[in-house]
């Protein structure tokens, strides 16, 4: 008996799409905090480039170097030496010809040996980081098996290539339809499995669309996927519930939590159809003013996960004027150990957590910087 009980629980821990909900009380390691912040700004010698350019930060498994994607006149590739911040590698890249790289990036991710996934619409390819191409991923023309026969389905959104390219991870989805599900793509045999993840599916309530033309311009919520900690985190700003997609597994998990400071989601709803931009912003203020959820960072450091939270966003004429912003703080085994209002009015952006401090990038005068924050607890 004891044996097939084992069995059992050994199935129900492995299950490919598990639940668990958040233990309802904790010792809160957040509650004496300080949050310290410096700024670090980058010597780039003798370089010129516009540094609000960067975009899809990727920080190498070592975290020595930080690589961005630079979105200027021409696309290039950008090194940052972590050990004194400094620029060293600017690599320009190819919009024609055999390494030709996307027109249109829909996401990039650092592989082994400083290889690159580029994936577009139209262009998919593997690349070193000085801009040669070293493999075709070919996505669009392959016969997927697996995946569902949608009209106008995107199965390329946010995807990352995994396993030295013979895996990826992505989220399809429709435009103004919302995203279907959790999709792992097996690249060597043209297979797909789905995850259904309907705990997402209040995004789709804090939405506001203004068409024009054969256009739309949408404000409010969508589900994003990043990879943290080895494995992939599906989430949105409605609701603090998470998937966690663990690829060595192939399974995912829905994670809950029992927030005691903020809503554990969003209530009601506010989706519309407008008729102008104004309508629009009105209401996506409107949606910013509730509690919204922002990605998780790993310290590898601490062995913790941290996320951030706003509400009560502020504004006037000319925009926002901050919000109430929220720190959140999670084990290992992402069990919410911490909470704590600060006393800042923005959360990080475009962030890394090395050696126990969280860099976000920024802009000091015509140079690329970071606000360095320290967690003291």
């Amino acid at each position: 008996m004891r044996t097939f009980l084992a069995l059992i629980l050994g199935i129900l821990l492995f299950s490919s799409c598990a639940t668990r909900e958040e233990d309802q009380s904790f010792e809160n390691v957040l509650d004496e905090l300080i949050v310290n912040i410096d700024t670090v700004v980058v010597d780039v010698g003798e370089e010129i480039f516009i540094p609000g350019a960067y975009n899809y930060p990727e920080i190498s498994a070592d975290q020595k170097t930080l690589f961005f994607y630079y979105e200027g006149e021409n696309p290039e590739i950008h090194e940052i030496e972590l050990e004194d911040f400094s620029l060293k590698g600017r690599y320009t890249l190819k919009t024609d010809g055999p390494n030709r790289v996307p027109e249109y990036l829909i996401n990039a991710n650092l592989l082994a040996d400083d290889k690159f996934a580029l994936i577009g619409y139209g262009v998919q390819g593997i690349y070193s980081k000085e801009g040669e191409k070293l493999s075709e991923l070919n996505l669009e023309s392959r016969n997927w098996k697996g995946l569902p026969d949608i009209e106008n389905l995107d199965f390329k959104r946010r995807m990352f290539i995994i396993d030295d390219g013979n895996k990826g991870v992505s989220i399809p989805g429709v435009f103004m339809g919302g995203t279907q599900g959790l999709a792992s793509f097996d690249f060597q045999n043209d297979s797909v499995k789905m995850f259904d993840i309907p705990a997402m599916d209040i995004a789709n309530n804090f939405r506001v669309v203004f068409m024009q033309g054969n256009g739309a311009t949408i404000s409010g919520d969508q589900v994003w996927l990043d990879k943290v900690n080895n494995s992939f985190i599906v989430y949105c700003q409605s609701t603090s519930d998470i998937y966690q997609y663990l690829p060595q597994l192939d399974s995912l998990r829905l994670v809950s939590f029992d927030h005691k400071l903020v809503p554990n989601k969003r209530s009601g709803s506010i989706k519309a159809d407008v008729n102008s931009h104004e309508e629009r912003r009105a209401l996506g203020r409107e949606i910013n003013k509730l509690i919204s959820f922002t990605k998780f960072y790993w310290d590898d450091s601490r062995e913790m996960y941290f996320r951030f939270a706003s509400e009560n966003t502020r504004f006037n004429e000319e925009g926002s004027l901050g919000s109430d912003i929220y720190l959140f703080a999670y084990d290992q085994d992402l069990n919410l150990i911490g909470e704590k209002l600060l006393k800042m009015d923005r959360y990080p952006f475009r962030a890394f957590i090395k050696d126990g401090y969280l860099y976000a990038y920024t802009v000091v005068g015509e140079f690329p910087a970071f606000a360095k924050y320290s967690f003291v607890f």
